[in-house]
């Protein structure tokens, strides 16, 4: 049976040549070696690289407090590992993991420098693509005016927004806490029909629904609440995104309008009977009165005439009245406008 003690420093270097970026430098940071896979990532031949300061893949990444503290680090016969962005003779940006060891005399004195790399380029592409997706989504869950929360199965909080805090807080002088249940904060509304529709969206469904709750503080509010589902990289369902907008204001203009709409039908229907009627009277009486050849009804006929006129233009006033108050309410400083 082969023990590691019958490996001899040839397979070593070998197995090392074949897994791992190699080098090694002299006392001042000079390369002695680089392997072939140093030249295959790197994109420099042997012959550019050997006697080259190590420094000749420094892609200007990092600054020059990292590698003074690198350099202090080795010079003191201690080895340092760390992660290093280096740039390739193309210019493109390559990242390794980096351990670099202090090579030593019989007598412990510092001769030069060993490293062994590994490309974790990939990696870091891998971590750079979340932070950005996070980073997105955690401004997309910022910037927008709904209040928004993450909840898991259980109802139990795993993200909000700012908006969300503001609104319990104001509401209810309550703060969100990551990991506490929702339902257990006895927010008013939040009963059955959120249990329903929160089902539904761990379902799959995506669920709109509009709803008014009072609060002490503000009164009756008008929220439309939507429930998503909320997915992992692999399209499981780990939760339930729940948003919520205060539509009062927009409930508030719904019902101007609808006043609105009320006063036109009344003045159009004033319109149509109340005025046509004593308008058509009128018209008869003037034909009656001139077919008569009795004064004394003609005379009756004229009073008759002269009623239906006072009676028509008090309607009139009225129909100009209510067209008065159909300005002021067009012309009222709304908190909202569509």
């Amino acid at each position: 049976m082969v023990g590691i003690r019958d490996i001899d420093n040839h397979q070593y270097v070998r197995a090392l040549d074949e897994y791992s970026i190699v080098a090694a430098t002299d006392k001042k940071g000079i390369n002695t070696y680089v392997n072939s896979k140093f030249t295959e990532i790197s994109g420099y031949s042997k012959e550019e690289l050997i006697g080259a300061p190590a420094s000749i893949v420094n892609s200007g990444y990092h600054d020059k407090a990292f590698f003074m503290d690198l350099w202090k680090t080795i010079v003191k016969g201690n080895n340092w590992f760390g992660e290093i962005c280096n740039r390739k003779k193309s210019g493109e940006i390559y990242w390794v993991y980096t351990g670099i060891f202090p090579l030593k005399d019989s007598k412990g004195d510092i001769q030069g420098f060993f490293s062994i790399r590994t490309d974790i380029t990939d990696q870091k592409k891998v971590q750079k693509e979340l932070r950005d997706s996070k980073n997105k989504l955690k401004s997309f869950f910022e910037s927008t005016a709904d209040a928004n929360v993450l909840l898991d199965a259980n109802y139990k909080i795993l993200a909000f927004n700012r908006t969300a805090q503001t609104y319990i807080s104001n509401l209810l002088d309550a703060q969100l806490q990551i990991g506490k249940d929702l339902l257990a904060m006895n927010i008013p509304g939040l009963g059955i029909n959120f249990k329903n529709n929160f089902r539904r969206a761990l379902q799959g469904a995506i669920v709109n629904e509009r709803r008014h709750q009072d609060f002490p503080k503000r009164g009756r509010i008008y929220w439309d609440y939507h429930y998503r589902p909320a997915l992992d990289d692999e399209g499981n369902t780990i939760g339930v995104t729940f948003s919520a907008i205060d539509v009062t204001q927009h409930k508030q203009y719904e019902l101007e309008l609808k006043n609105r709409a009320r006063l036109l039908e009344d003045i159009s229907l004033r319109q149509s009977h109340q005025v046509r009627g004593p308008l058509a009277t009128m018209l008869g009486l003037i034909y009656i009165r001139e077919q008569e050849e009795d004064e004394v009804l003609k005379e009756e006929y004229y009073h008759e005439m002269v009623k239906k006129a006072y009676e028509m233009d008090e309607m009139i006033k009225q129909i100009v009245e209510q067209t008065y108050q159909l300005d002021e309410i067009e012309n009222q400083d709304l908190r909202f406008r569509p």
